[in-house]
């Protein structure tokens, strides 16, 4: 094999490598507080969103909020680098606040959720440590 060639392919496999790193390595940065997803049964009347049509994939903090009260934890990415590259549920609520305007609350801190016959209130908290 050529010289050429040979440090063409190595080139090529180095940025897949690379790329593929990217991906994954931002799901490892944690810095600040942790972001939680929360949810409680409300009495409160209005719309809300049908939690069936919600994948739970697409919207794995909502799923695993409405399952446990409470999702797993969220941290931000040091200088923004991590929201660019994975999911957050921030997105989540993003997405539900353009699909359903009139579940959401105005400012997109709240959204309202049925399952089973009962609302949830749904909000992303912010948990100081220490």
């Amino acid at each position: 094999m050529r010289p050429v060639t040979r440090n063409t392919i190595l080139a090529i496999l180095v940025v897949v490598v690379l790329l593929l790193a990217l991906g994954a390595f931002p799901s490892l940065l944690r810095s600040g507080d942790p972001y939680y997803v929360t949810a409680e049964a409300t009495n409160e009347t209005g719309p809300s969103v049908n939690a069936t049509e919600l994948p739970p994939r697409q919207y794995r903090y909502i799923d695993a909020a409405l399952a446990d009260g409470r999702s797993n934890a969220y941290y931000e990415g040091p200088f923004g680098f991590k929201e660019g590259f994975s999911h957050s549920p921030f997105d989540e609520f993003d997405a539900i606040g353009q699909r359903y305007v009139d579940a959401t609350a105005e400012d997109g801190s709240v959204v309202y959720v049925s399952e089973n016959g009962t609302r949830y209130r749904l909000e992303i908290i912010r948990e100081a440590s220490g």
